[in-house]
């Protein structure tokens, strides 16, 4: 997966990376631990990251029957599925608005933040 940490925190002399970091860590811990729902690795990494800031993220699992790809995605990240050199699959980006995408924070630093079952899953 990859969490994008969203540089508008920098004005307030906050790095936007602590968040992203701490986000992306959370996910590899409980995908080591079983868990391999993008969607709801997603939703365990946005409640149990405290630092300030918000990131976009996109978090991808290749298993299942036949090794299928599942990816959720949530703000302006973003994952292609490319085959034999063309692109067959181009996830959307979430956006409130120009320069605003949808974006995970902790509640207490970020009331109005997205949710985990906000992001675009693909199967």
């Amino acid at each position: 997966g990859v969490a994008d940490g969203v540089s508008g925190w920098d004005e307030e002399g906050i790095s936007s990376a602590d968040y992203a970091r701490q986000l992306m860590s959370s996910m590899e811990h409980n995908f080591r631990e079983g868990c391999a729902a993008p969607q709801e690795l997603l939703e365990i990494a946005h409640h149990s990251t405290l630092v300030p800031g918000s990131a976009t993220a996109c978090v991808a699992v290749v298993g299942g029957k036949g090794g299928a790809l599942i990816a959720a995605n949530l703000g302006d990240s973003g994952i292609r599925v490319v085959r034999k050199g063309d692109v067959v699959y181009a996830s959307p980006p979430q956006s409130f608005e120009f320069n605003m995408p949808y974006q995970l924070g902790h509640p207490e630093h970020m009331p109005e933040t997205s949710e985990a079952s906000d992001s675009d899953v693909m199967t």
